[in-house]
Order: structure tokens, then sequence, then C-alpha cells
């Protein structure tokens, strides 16, 4: 079975980790070069950062990019079953 996209799991753990430490998503994206809005739209999980502007996303918090990257793959395999999968199972 192909692996389900982990963008909305990537932009919960970036979320996360830049409340942590009170960041508001302006300065995220100043700190890491990109727009306000573009950092929105990543925790939103309605955009994939390539992996250059996520190591940048990464080093802003603070963070390795394998650390960010091995968080959101554990958030997204503790994902609960979408409901239009679960109507399919039953």
């Amino acid at each position: 079975m192909a692996s389900q996209d982990i963008t909305p799991a990537l932009g919960k753990v970036i979320r996360r980790h830049r409340k942590a430490r009170e960041l508001t998503q302006e300065q995220l994206g100043f700190a890491a070069e990109v727009s306000r809005i573009y950092i929105s739209l990543v925790e939103l999980g309605n955009s994939s950062p390539t992996i250059s502007i996520l190591g940048r996303i990464a080093g802003a918090l603070g963070l390795p990019l394998s650390a960010l990257i091995l968080e959101a793959e554990s958030v997204h395999q503790k994902r609960p079953f979408s409901s239009a999968a679960r109507k399919t199972k039953r």
C-alpha cells in the first residue's frame, strides 16, 4: 500500500515547535526567509515545502532537518484513517 502524503503531519510538527518557541508565523518566516503566508500554508498542510525551504524552517526552529522529518513521519503513522477510508473498511 502506498504511503499517503505526510504534508499535514509536517505542518502540525512545525506549528508545535514554533509555538513551543513562542514564535509568530511572521518571525519564523523571517528567520527561514519565507513569507508568513507560506508558513501558514505549510502549517495547514496546504503547501509542501521544498527540501531547501524545509531545511531553512528546521534551522530557524533550531532543529536538524532529519529530526523534523522523523517527527512528522511518526505523527503521520499515528494519524487515524479518514472518514472515507473508514466507510470502505466497514
